[in-house]
């Protein structure tokens, strides 16, 4: 494993005044936060992190608290409770991810003092169990204050204890540690450096930031870092997998096609000159509004102006003359827009067939929607939502957590909540409306030979499910493209999972004529 490297002791970034102001002062930085007061954290003998009060020594063990730093984008960790409170109290750039793992508040046999630093260029802190590395950085790196003991880990494996990785930034000099290796496909611009030192407890799950989306990249297809739309407790990250099956489940799904296969309508590469699937992008609250001017359902639309960029991507490319989606994500406000049949103007207007505007933070996810309006998507949900994304996938089973959206050639004049809208004339009950939600049956056993993506796609059609959202080709799962798909596996392995292997979630509030 590098110790401190070089890219480390040279950095020369971040004022922190303007990000912080006098909260740098109070508790030390954006960074991180120390026991302090009245100025950067002193050196002291004792644990910065850890009060004698803040653990049950009896158990021996406590959780390690972890904070993401909106504003650097480095990450923080603490096995102080009350620190923790103080950060949530009064640092609001400080985004609180939840227990990261566990360690020991106090020595031990066999355990070894995890030492805290606080660099005061960056105002992140960095976190070690080696001796010789702490020396190092106390010798020849001035700007990192040695705040104490953190916690105290163990330097070998052994009953009870969990890997603790490490990661590294190069350029600005961030450390990021988890027990789960998986979760650093959130941050694929960290280098792996192997096993920082052993920890107690089992593995997280993966941290999640439910209706807040403070923490995302900027740009088409960026990064989201675990953000999720809507609160924990929404119908799309509702767990369904217990939920009664509907009686008429049998005839819903033969309507689809007993014997068809699930098709990824997502992909990496192109298809027909344009991108396969369905693109979004990521805007900051500073993003101009433009006119928008409904060209087909402006009384079922959201009035503008939307910040929708002007080279927004288009789903299809700028040529398609399809759905032409446009799914707009303002991280700074937690707002959702989605425009339908989009057409960019002259001075940055949008012509559009419709458009709607959705709250990610709130369960009133459409606050100036009404029952039987459209959206962007036929059954008037939300589209972005329930896109698979290679991000979330990549993580491997239990990485999606939410449900997914697909298409079906044929559907009633009916929808079940959340949908809003039908968009059929037929009236059979034998045939899906729209909103219905669907997941596979808890018999069907996922091939562990199925790529990880794979996997993870079908472990959430278990867990989550999967909404009729549009009319379209059967069984087609929608997703955002990204070029780490393997459109090959997708293809052959979603191909092997058949419309019988599903069955229909009981349908409650059917809407009807």
């Amino acid at each position: 494993m590098n110790p401190i490297r070089t890219p480390f002791s040279a950095i020369s970034r971040l004022s922190l005044a303007g990000v912080c102001g006098a909260l740098l002062f109070l508790l030390a930085a954006c960074g991180g936060a120390s026991d302090g007061a009245d100025g950067p954290a002193p050196a002291r003998s004792k644990s910065a992190a850890l009060d004698a009060s803040d653990g049950p020594k009896a158990q021996g063990t406590v959780p390690v608290y972890r904070f993401y730093n909106r504003a650097t984008g480095a990450h923080f960790y603490t096995a102080s409770a009350s620190e923790r409170d103080r950060i949530r109290a009064t640092l609001p750039v400080m985004s609180y991810d939840g227990p990261a793992f566990e360690a020991s508040p106090v020595a031990a046999a066999g355990l070894s003092p995890v030492h805290r630093f606080y660099n005061r260029q960056t105002g992140v802190h960095f976190y070690t169990i080696s001796e010789a590395e702490r020396a190092q950085v106390q010798a020849n790196l001035p700007q990192f204050l040695y705040e104490g003991i953190a916690y105290y880990a163990s330097t070998v494996a052994g009953p009870g204890l969990r890997p603790l990785s490490r990661f590294y930034l190069a350029g600005k000099g961030y450390h990021f540690y988890t027990v789960t290796p998986t979760e650093v496909a959130y941050l694929p611009q960290y280098a792996y450096e192997g096993t920082g030192y052993h920890v107690f407890g089992s593995e997280p799950a993966t941290i999640r930031s439910y209706g807040s989306f403070a923490r995302a990249a900027l740009g088409p297809g960026a990064p989201l870092y675990g953000a999720l739309s809507f609160p924990a407790d929404n119908p799309w990250n509702q767990d369904v997998s217990a939920l009664p099956v509907d009686p008429n489940s049998d005839a819903l799904i033969a309507s689809i096609g007993l014997d068809t296969g699930l098709h990824p309508d997502f992909g990496s590469g192109f298809w027909e000159g344009a991108p396969i699937g369905i693109p979004y992008v990521v805007v900051s609250g500073a993003q101009a509004r433009v006119p928008m001017v409904w060209t087909a359902y402006g009384d079922e639309s959201d009035p503008g102006p939307y910040p929708v960029p002007v080279d927004a991507p288009v789903e299809g490319g700028r040529a398609s003359n399809g759905d032409r989606h446009v799914i707009v994500i303002d991280r700074d406000n937690q707002r959702l827009y989605e425009i339908g049949r989009a057409f960019p103007q002259t001075g940055g207007a949008w012509f559009a067939d419709v458009g709607a505007l959705f709250h990610l933070d709130s369960n009133n996810v459409r606050p100036g929607g009404q029952p039987g309006w459209t959206s962007a998507d036929a059954a008037g949900l939300p589209i972005f939502p329930g896109l698979a994304r290679y991000e979330e996938a990549a993580l491997g089973p239990g990485g999606i957590a939410h449900a997914l959206r697909f298409t079906v050639q044929r559907s009633r004049r009916a929808y079940v909540p959340p949908a809003t809208h039908w968009a059929s004339s037929n009236t059979s009950a034998n045939l899906p409306p729209m909103g219905m939600r669907v997941r596979l049956k808890a018999s069907y056993i996922i091939p562990p030979t199925f790529s990880t993506e794979t996997r993870a796609l079908l472990t959430a059609m278990k867990t989550h499910g999967m909404f009729v959202a549009d009319n379209g080709s059967n069984w087609y799962v929608s997703g955002a493209p990204d070029p780490r798909w393997n459109n090959d596996r997708l293809n052959s392995e979603l191909r092997q999972v058949r419309g019988r292997d599903f069955e229909v979630v009981r349908m409650d509030g059917l809407v009807t004529p």
